[in-house]
């Protein structure tokens, strides 16, 4: 779907910026001389990862959850499921707005642990070696570059790295297919659906079984 893929794009878009940013503020900890063990990411720089992972994953479960309600209407579904914000994650009960909380900490924890890591790494390792602060920033990138996008330029398409298109999409994925068995196995429709069809393609990682 076109508006998926926009959301996606966005996404990919917003949260590559936030990284380029949050790189700068961490190359300058490095200048000042900070040792390795001290790089932090500051709590505004969190909460603006925060805010980007929420406001798309918001999104995202809306978009599902409206395709879902799509999908009932047309195959003759009496009962629309009116969605109201809550979720049997099988061991509590919670509302949508707190799983997408906890979604957006989690994937937002994973990409600044991994960026401060590998920036450590190349700091602890220009200390032994006496680089300069730029062969140290230049290591750093250069190990992220899977997940740090390159700065824009005008008149030509972004690409997404193909760490940071991973970590986007599976967040988006869990996300689309939470709003969707959300809907799907809301009680208003007293088990209207029965069953899932599991659907793979067959390759290296997968089996029939």
């Amino acid at each position: 779907d076109d508006l998926y893929t926009d959301i996606v794009g966005d996404f990919e878009r917003d949260i590559g910026r936030e990284l380029r940013a949050l790189f700068a503020r961490l190359t300058e900890q490095v200048a000042a001389g900070v040792l390795p063990s001290k790089l932090q990411v500051s709590a505004t720089d969190e909460r603006e990862l925060l805010r980007v992972h929420r406001t798309y994953l918001d999104r995202v479960f809306r978009f599902g959850a409206e395709g879902a309600r799509d999908e009932l209407q047309r195959l003759g579904a009496s009962h629309l499921p009116v969605f109201v914000g809550a979720l049997d994650m099988g061991y509590a009960e919670m509302t949508v707005f707190d799983y997408i909380a906890e979604r957006a900490f989690f994937a937002t924890r994973m990409l600044t642990e991994e960026m401060v890591s590998a920036l450590r790494a190349a700091l602890l390792a220009g200390l032994r070696d006496e680089k300069t602060v730029e062969q140290i920033t230049a290591e750093a990138l250069r190990a992220l570059e899977p997940l740090i996008p390159e700065e824009p330029v005008p008149g030509r398409s972004e690409i997404t790295p193909a760490r940071l298109a991973t970590a986007v999409r599976t967040v988006t994925t869990d996300m689309f297919n939470t709003a969707r068995r959300s809907v799907f196995e809301a009680p208003e429709l007293n088990g209207f659906v029965e069953a899932y069809k599991y659907d793979a393609v067959l390759d290296a990682r997968t089996t029939e079984i």
